[in-house]
């Protein structure tokens, strides 16, 4: 009775962890909308996830090196806090600290669910993740060139608002983001199924920097097989198909105009903020303005040009807030990240990153972080084979 009685704890344990994993997918993916009374997915998921894990007793049990790099991280947010003490506006710090612990929540939260499924369930989780974000990217597409295509006039800044209406981003590099992300997946996970489908949806987002990562990460994981006929004939067909989207919608004038740089004054306006976040990291040299700080004291350094919050560089934007001690934290976290995913092919969500770094700002992305907890605590068939056999033989 009590054996029974067990097993069916077990079991429902078991299930409310791939339900929890289940409910962090939309959390991370879903920053915008739907919202139950008022209150985002992500935050309910996070809420839920703290409840279940404590009603379990769970502990984000982890091999030395993963405390460590745990350790590095609970410091770099404890500095972080510093940034309360030197801005004016203690409600917008409190603002994006709380982003801060999301991103960290939704990532522990990840890897702590996460690691107590088999390789299995895990590999559903990490493919309900890739059709879930795939699928709501093609239907924010459609849905934002048809908002699009019912405006009178046809320019950069009708697309922005296009953008502006979809579901999941208020930002065209954020999508070109979150489809590098599926790239990596794609790859490691599924034979690199979609890898052109995804590459379509980068060229419609028009971001540039995406079209130009994306490509890059298209070309190193098919390397020489883009010479094969069968390759060559998909890449010509979602050229092609591309072209044809672009015609149909009679975009190609805007088409030009975004990728040749003519009549977009938006990478003027990036330099003159990037010039005044050095401004601010020189003010400050070694701790910066504060969390916060490059909003609160953007009119203090503001020289004319566009008026953005962000530097549109995530590189900058950590010098002019947190300074060269926030960047030695950055530097030893990703560096711990990428050597423990690149044992498991998956260095490149580090890469991307990193690349999308010199053109994005944000430094709390609750897809990538619940990605990179989910990937962390991802069990390879080897790692459970070495288990067995190094695995003591009872007498």
């Amino acid at each position: 009775m009590d054996s029974l009685v067990d097993t069916k704890r077990e079991a429902f344990k078991l299930n409310s962890n791939y339900f929890m994993l289940v409910l962090l997918c939309f959390g991370a993916l879903f920053i915008k909308n739907p919202k139950l009374f008022g209150i985002a997915i992500t935050d309910i998921s996070i809420v839920i996830g703290i409840v279940i894990a404590l009603t379990y007793s769970y502990t984000a049990k982890a091999k030395t090196s993963n405390i460590f790099l745990l350790s590095i991280v609970l410091l770099f947010m404890l500095y972080g806090v510093i940034g309360l003490f030197k801005v004016p506006d203690k409600i917008i710090f409190l603002k994006y600290y709380a982003r801060w612990l999301k991103s960290f929540a939704v990532g522990v939260l990840g890897y702590t669910f996460f690691r107590r499924l088999d390789e299995k369930l895990q590999l559903k989780i990490i493919k309900f993740f890739f059709y879930l974000a795939v699928v709501t990217i093609v239907l924010d597409t459609v849905y934002s060139l048809y908002y699009f295509s019912t405006k009178d006039t046809v320019n950069v800044w009708v697309l922005y608002g296009s953008l502006k209406v979809s579901y999941l981003y208020a930002d065209k590099n954020m999508v070109a983001f979150t489809i590098s992300l599926l790239m990596v997946i794609s790859y490691r996970f599924l034979h690199k199924k979609y890898l052109f489908l995804l590459w379509f949806l980068t060229i419609i987002s028009l971001s540039r920097s995406g079209i130009l990562i994306n490509t890059f990460i298209l070309f190193s994981y098919l390397g020489f097989k883009l010479i094969k006929p069968s390759v060559l004939i998909v890449l010509a067909s979602t050229i092609l198909f591309t072209v044809a989207i672009v015609y149909a919608l009679d975009l190609s004038q805007m088409f030009a105009d975004r990728l040749s740089l003519n009549k977009d004054l938006s990478m003027q306006g990036r330099i003159g903020l990037q010039r005044m976040g050095i401004n601010m990291w020189l003010a400050a040299p070694l701790t910066g303005q504060g969390l916060s700080g490059y909003e609160q004291y953007f009119f203090s350094f503001f020289e004319g040009g566009e008026q953005n919050p962000f530097p549109h560089n995530l590189y900058i934007y950590i010098l002019a807030e947190l300074g060269l001690v926030g960047v030695l934290f950055f530097s030893i976290i990703f560096y711990l990240l990428w050597r423990k995913l690149h044992k498991n092919q998956l260095g490149m969500l580090i890469w991307v990153y990193l690349l999308f770094g010199m053109f994005l700002f944000n430094l709390s992305e609750y897809h990538f972080f619940f990605l990179v907890g989910v990937l962390l605590a991802y069990k390879r068939n080897s790692e459970q084979l070495e288990n067995r056999i190094f695995s003591s033989i009872p007498c």
